[in-house]
């Protein structure tokens, strides 16, 4: 028990006349201590082991175990040995008195008990014991801040001696750096002839730099963005020009929102800050420009601040978006046209399949054109290359000296050299997100062939191969069960064909593609699996989908077939009731099973009978 804390004092007698423990704790209680009582020297151990008292009463003449021989075992125990004991005995001889201070005891009153001198005798050794206890937690003190003064003095010895080894080791570094610097004087006429030549071969590689850009088919303005003079183009690349039909003369000197169609040209003024661009971003900004043929091109403009000539300017890069916006038209009519083939048809949700799956491939054209843009501004080099332009200008008074001197000087020749490669890796990776783009489109392409092979289907019954079915099927949600993660397995054997009604199959098998990824939302993506198996016997042909999802409870397996039922809260319940009226309307049936884990709806078409 912690005592550190206390503000009383406790007090163990150990008597085993109740008498003398009636008449000590009265005395003491008085005197608001607190009091635990021991009859035996056995028990006094248990009890002062619980309570940590602040001093002990010990009887000496008990059975069994004395006094003297409890006090030896509470001194032999590390967690009571400073525990002050005061013997109470009416022995009385000196001997005993010995005897009781060499079992540990610190003070020995005779019975019977006088209570001012117990008080008095109490007070003082627990004034002792508690000046003892601050001497110690001094002491403890005092050890931790001679071991902290110690350790810092050491460390700061170690620093010192660290500090004048580096100190050493500088003066050698300087001297070396001296005599180096003197072999470098003799070399500095040499160095500054090749320095000339070498830039005016740097002028010549910046200007084949922009070429590329320009090759590449990104343009670049830069934009005065002064009090003055905002928004005039003090440069052009030969990329705009091409784009604009105006040469670097007509642009020079022309304000950029001239150049903007006049419907776009109050939405670029709105980015004006005081008549200035300011901090505007045209990151994300999309504008008609009017050529100078009169022909209007949609572009997409990037633009950074920047310091130019000492002017505060807006680096604008800017990309003809011309083949994206038509790409983009044209697979919006064709979603337009889906839906109405589809509503004609009555295969709204094969349309909506189709919406879907040409969205998610739309997504991956939006998401190529904006890794293009990324790598133009951020990754085409342009942003380190004004960075090192900066850097030159702002020693363009002690140049020579810069270049052959400063580090950064020396390293600016080698930028130059490395940043055409850079661009050059740009124009490679923007020829490769072309042809992505491409392979997009024609994709999507493809999944429109494939809806609108059905979009005219009548109602009447002919002769099909299922597996054709379910392939093209399959095609059309093929964008949509890839983005979802859903493997699919196909296990088609050859069967004879069956009598069908196109559209209602494709309806049924759409609703079953749907149906099976709803029910796999909440499965990993790793497990995420469609199994698909088309079979026969002599008298009938089936269809069996197989997915890893939730299941379907066993009390619901034929509940899901009625009308107005479903396990789902957004649904009202007609799909499944309406797919199996379908089938009953073909001459075959549906039905599901489960185990509890995935779904299997299965499909059976009656097989006409040879004669």
């Amino acid at each position: 028990m912690d005592t550190s804390q206390r503000t009383f004092y406790h007090i163990t007698i150990v008597d085993d006349n109740p008498t003398n423990i009636q008449v000590a704790t009265t005395i003491l209680r008085e005197e608001g201590f607190e009091i635990s009582i021991a009859k035996s020297g056995s028990q006094a151990i248990n009890v002062i082991a619980k309570n940590s008292p602040d001093l002990i009463l010990l009887d000496v003449i008990m059975p069994g175990m004395d006094g003297y021989e409890t006090c030896r075992t509470l001194k032999g125990d590390p967690a009571t040995r400073n525990i002050p004991v005061i013997f109470m005995s009416a022995l009385s001889d000196a001997a005993d008195k010995v005897k009781g201070f060499s079992a540990g005891a610190i003070d020995y009153i005779t019975k019977p008990v006088d209570a001012g001198l117990l008080l008095a005798r109490i007070n003082t050794h627990l004034t002792i014991r508690n000046l003892q206890k601050e001497l110690e937690k001094t002491n403890i003190e005092l050890e931790d801040k001679v071991i902290a003064r110690t350790t810092d003095l050491i460390q700061k010895n170690i620093a010192l001696e660290e500090e004048i080894d580096k100190r050493s080791k500088i003066e050698k570094e300087l001297a070396r750096h001296r005599d180096h610097l003197e072999e470098l004087v003799y070399e500095r006429t040499a160095e500054l002839t090749k320095t000339n030549t070498e830039l005016r071969e740097t002028e010549e590689r910046i200007r084949s730099l922009m070429e590329t850009a320009s090759r590449a088919g990104i343009g670049i303005l830069v934009i005065r963005d002064d009090e003055l003079s905002a928004g005039l183009i003090t440069f052009s690349n030969p990329a705009i020009e091409r784009m604009t039909g105006y040469s670097a003369e007509d642009l020079s000197g022309s304000n950029f929102v001239d150049l903007l169609h006049a419907k776009d040209r109050e939405k670029a003024r709105n980015e004006f800050v005081s008549g200035r661009f300011g901090k505007m971003d045209l990151s994300k900004s999309e504008y008609l420009v009017v050529t100078k043929h009169g022909n209007c091109v949609p572009v997409e403009v990037c633009s950074e601040n920047s310091e130019y000539e000492g002017s505060t300017v807006l680096v604008s890069f800017i990309e003809d978006i011309s083949k994206r916006k038509a790409s983009e038209e044209e697979l919006k009519e064709a979603n337009k046209q889906l839906i109405e083939v589809a509503h004609r048809a009555g295969m709204a949700d094969i349309a909506a399949g189709i919406i879907h799956n040409v969205g998610n491939i739309l997504n991956s054209v939006k998401s190529s054109a904006y890794l293009m843009r990324q790598d133009v501004v951020q990754n085409s080099g342009i942003k380190w290359l004004k960075k090192a332009n900066a850097l030159q200008k702002e020693h363009e008074s002690d140049i020579e000296d810069f270049i052959v001197n400063n580090p950064k000087g020396k390293q600016l020749l080698q930028f130059y050299m490395l940043l055409e490669g850079e661009i050059e890796k740009v124009q490679s990776r923007l020829g490769e997100e072309i042809d992505r783009l491409d392979s997009h489109v024609n994709k999507a392409i493809e999944v429109i062939s494939a809806q609108q092979a059905y979009a005219g289907t009548s109602s009447f019954s002919e002769r099909m191969d299922l597996s054709k079915i379910v392939n093209d099927t399959l095609a059309i949600h093929a964008t949509a069960l890839e983005s979802d993660s859903i493997a699919i397995d196909k296990d088609f054997q050859e069967i004879p064909e069956v009598l069908v009604q196109k559209t209602k199959l494709i309806h049924i098998l759409t609703s079953l593609i749907q149906n099976a990824k709803e029910a796999m939302i909440k499965t990993p993506s790793a497990e995420r699996k469609l199994k698909i198996s088309i079979v026969a016997d002599n008298e009938a042909a089936f269809i069996r989908f197989s997915d890893t999802g939730c299941g379907i409870k066993k009390e619901n397996l034929r509940k899901i077939f009625f009308h107005g039922f479903s396990t789902k809260e957004s649904s009202q319940g007609f799909g499944l009731h309406r797919c199996a009226n379908y089938m009953t309307e073909m001459g075959g049936r549906m039905w599901a099973e489960s185990e509890g884990s995935g779904a299997i709806m299965v499909l059976r078409f009656p097989l006409e009978k040879k004669v």
